[in-house]
């Protein structure tokens, strides 16, 4: 039996600890919302408790009628959060102060939220890198761990390769400090990680590349960088 949630929970708990950085003065929150196809709902603003993963409530809203809301709430240091309702799903890192808006996205966007405000480049990098995670959940058809070693390695390139574009245009925002480059440098390389522990639960030695098998190796040292880029950044 396997458990690709447990390379996500691990994924957030390492992201946890690099939360600590760009902190700011003020310790109010605002997360307006505008989603009209989730009118009427009680939004959930949370982040995770990384001893039982359960959320922690932040803040909470109920949208009215034109899907319109706004969450506020105090914050003592920066963290990855997310956003839970029926109609609506989304993750963000939010710093203490931020008044970030979550709103349609253009006409012909790949996706149906984007963001506005404070760290709206981040929280639309980190939307667009969930995506393409997910877009590659399978490869040709077939899910990701049940491919053979070749077709794997494809689609662990194809994953950098979106990733290393994503982070291309990120790095071309002059806004984004240097400090949060290097926090999503080391969430999308995290993510290959995991990505390729997913595959190599419960296979044996044969099936998995050594690429690989050396790439998991590595996962307590990406977790002990992350912490140590956190501190750097304090």
């Amino acid at each position: 039996m396997r458990y690709p949630l447990y390379s996500f929970l691990c994924l957030c708990f390492a992201l946890s600890l690099m939360s600590g950085c760009d902190q700011k003065k003020k310790n109010l929150v605002k997360i307006s919302i505008n989603h009209l196809k989730a009118a009427g709902d009680t939004v959930l603003v949370a982040r995770t408790n990384m001893i039982n993963f359960d959320d922690v409530e932040l803040g909470k809203v109920i949208l009215d009628s034109a899907g319109k809301g706004t969450a506020e709430f105090e914050l003592d240091a920066p963290v990855f959060a997310h956003v839970a309702a029926a109609h609506l799903a989304a993750a963000f890192f939010v710093s203490t102060g931020d008044e970030l808006a979550i709103v349609p996205a253009k006409a012909g966007a790949k996706v149906s939220i984007s963001f506005e405000g404070d760290g709206a480049a981040v929280n639309q990098f980190i939307m667009e890198s969930c995506q393409i995670w997910n877009g590659l959940e399978k490869w040709d058809g077939t899910h990701a761990i049940h491919l053979n070693k070749e077709e794997f390695l494809k689609a662990k390139d194809s994953l950098q390769r979106g990733y290393g574009q994503l982070f291309a245009k990120l790095k071309s925002n002059k806004q984004v400090s240097a400090e949060m480059l290097s926090l999503m440098k080391s969430y999308t390389e995290m993510s290959v990680v995991f990505y390729q522990q997913n595959f190599s639960i419960g296979k044996d030695s044969t099936e998995i590349p050594a690429t690989v098998a050396e790439a998991i190796k590595r996962i307590p040292i990406v977790l002990l960088r992350s912490k140590q880029v956190c501190l750097t950044m304090l």
